[in-house]
């Protein structure tokens, strides 16, 4: 399973993206909130053991720390865009704890429109553009109404906070020197107990997940940084520049300095 440590924070944000065609993204989970709008076609969409279709007219809600999944039969449309909960603080108040018991459900007249006409053109004309937080927040609270109003909520698991705790954890100490007993103890876990729940929870051992969220940090700075990567492997937590490559190489089959040329 991937970790977008991409779509990690705290600030208020957005970020979206228009696929005109279809769309398929493996396994992965992030802190931030994601919202599909299926434009066109159909898609299926993996949230923990739940598959569903979502068609056209209709959106898919993933809450924040949820492994989701998506694949299209066929063809698709989407547009696709991930939020921090502090743009709609008041509903993720009220779901505290809670999820939704589905993902899929339709968008009203008014709000497919809505989403339409306010985001959803630019951003196909402009991929850098930067749309008005009244322009998000009113389209946020119009997905959100209709999710109310045909989805139940019900008790997040316990597995789901635990998940919540273990990368927020790995995500704030990734760049220092850390060992599993380091986090059974700031966790209040038994040492044993937390590595078989990381291998159940993410499909991996404790250091493939930690490296797997290192790579992911590392591979933001490589896109948007000028540091080399000497000073990217020391700034994400790797001893040296040959661990690095390795680790880097073994998750995403190239090189550092291969996936900084390629972009």
């Amino acid at each position: 399973m991937r970790i977008q440590t991409d779509n990690f924070g705290s600030a208020d944000h957005f970020r979206a993206r228009l696929h005109e065609r279809s769309y398929d993204y493996e396994l992965h989970l992030h802190q931030f909130a994601e919202v599909m709008l299926v434009l066109d076609g159909e898609i299926e969409v993996t949230v923990g053991d739940k598959t569903e279709v979502a068609r056209s007219g209709q959106f898919i809600f993933i809450f924040p720390f949820r492994p989701h999944a998506y694949k299209t039969r066929t063809h698709s449309t989407t547009f696709c865009a991930v939020f921090s909960e502090s743009l709609l603080p008041d509903f993720f108040a009220k779901c505290a704890g809670k999820v939704g018991e589905r993902a899929a459900f339709d968008a009203s007249e008014a709000h497919f429109a809505l989403w339409q006409s306010a985001l959803i053109p630019a951003y196909a004309k402009d991929k850098s553009f930067t749309p008005s937080p009244f322009a998000v927040k009113s389209a946020l609270y119009a997905m959100v109404a209709d999710f109310e109003r045909q989805i139940l909520l019900s008790p997040a698991e316990r597995s789901l906070e635990r998940s919540d705790m273990i990368i927020s954890y790995l995500t704030e100490h990734s760049s220092s020197p850390i060992s599993l007993s380091d986090m059974a103890k700031a966790l209040g876990y038994a040492e044993n107990y937390l590595s078989h729940k990381i291998t159940a929870l993410f499909g991996m051992n404790f250091p493939t997940l930690l490296a797997c969220l290192r790579v992911e940090r590392a591979k933001r700075l490589l896109r948007e940084s000028r540091a080399t990567i000497l000073e990217i492997a020391m700034e994400c937590g790797f001893g040296s520049e040959r661990s690095f490559d390795r680790a880097f190489k073994k998750i995403t089959g190239g090189t550092p300095s291969e996936y900084r040329k390629n972009l």
